[in-house]
């Protein structure tokens, strides 16, 4: 675990992290890969024709999981770092940022602008959550490639 790692000053941890990160991003691609092309199909048998406009945002949703799943590790760590305040910090101004991205794309395009609201919002949270993990990593002197 992660807290077993940080307490015993692994020195690869950094590459640990990263490597899970990447791993948890390639099984969203893949996802994304799967759902994404197939969006109106799915909402077709799923749900029916009627609702075929929401196509869009399930493929945008789908994309969005690929920041998604790679928060999962880096949240992770900062858990077994002590840092659940930083975590919800980060968090509160992801939701924010999704509200506001929704706000402006949702009149402009509709659902499917609800869609792409996820897509920069869980890109954000990456980067946000990335960030911190970054400069724990580096305060606590851990190799980080």
């Amino acid at each position: 675990s992660y807290a077993r790692r940080l307490a015993r000053r692994d020195p690869t941890l950094g590459r640990t992290v990263a490597s899970t990160c990447l791993a948890s991003m390639v099984v969203g691609a893949l996802l994304a890969l799967l759902v994404a092309p197939n969006a109106t199909q799915i909402i077709d048998t799923v749900f029916g024709t009627q609702y075929r406009g929401a196509a869009g945002a399930l493929a945008a949703l789908s994309i969005a999981a690929v920041p998604g799943f790679g928060v999962y590790p880096l949240a992770s760590l900062l858990a077994a770092s002590h840092q659940q305040g930083s975590i919800v910090v980060r968090s509160l101004i992801q939701i924010a940022l999704n509200g506001l991205a929704n706000l402006w794309l949702v009149p402009i395009i509709g659902i499917t602008g609800a869609g792409i609201a996820m897509v920069l919002t869980t890109t954000a949270g990456f980067l946000l959550h990335g960030t911190l993990v970054y400069r724990t990593l580096k305060m606590e002197g851990k190799s980080l490639g």
